[in-house]
């Protein structure tokens, strides 16, 4: 529910635009007379900075409940209700992905074809489940060919 609250008061205050922004141009390797322009578009707002630290601060906080919650609850002699371990297990899975997830987006959000890559290889993990790492979307070879435009529906 305060999810619900805090997207529709963000979508209400500051709405999600899409912005476009070419890169500087590159020759390709193989076609002397072949110039191509990557194009980065993207969805901002103008205090985006602002929201998505609001949520992030909403979810460590429940993050930091629970591991409260576990802490308080380790020493309980029933076995079914003893799970401190477990969920300290999760959050520190949790902590470690969303760190590295979070390092990761920054670090390629400007890069056409790594954000690319990066967000084919999410689908094709939803979609088809772990394959191979050296393959594409469809199994091709990676290669320049993820110098496309990616389009985006905000």
């Amino acid at each position: 529910m305060v999810d619900i609250i805090i997207l529709a008061t963000w979508h209400i205050i500051d709405p999600i635009k899409k912005e476009r922004r070419e890169l500087s141009p590159q020759v390709d390797g193989e076609e002397d007379d072949l110039e191509i322009i990557p194009i980065l578009e993207y969805c901002s707002c103008s205090h985006m900075t602002i929201w998505i630290g609001t949520v992030y601060a909403f979810k460590g906080l429940l993050l930091v409940v629970g591991c409260f919650l576990a802490w308080e609850t380790r020493h309980v002699t029933m076995p079914a209700l003893n799970d401190s371990k477990y969920i300290g297990m999760s959050v520190y899975n949790i902590v470690i992905m969303c760190i590295s997830g979070a390092a990761i987006s920054v670090l390629i959000s400007h890069k056409v074809d790594a954000s690319f890559r990066a967000e084919a290889d999410r689908v094709k993990e939803r979609s088809e489940g772990r394959g191979e790492e050296s393959k594409g979307l469809h199994g091709q070879e990676t290669s320049n060919e993820f110098r496309r435009t990616v389009k985006m529906e905000c």
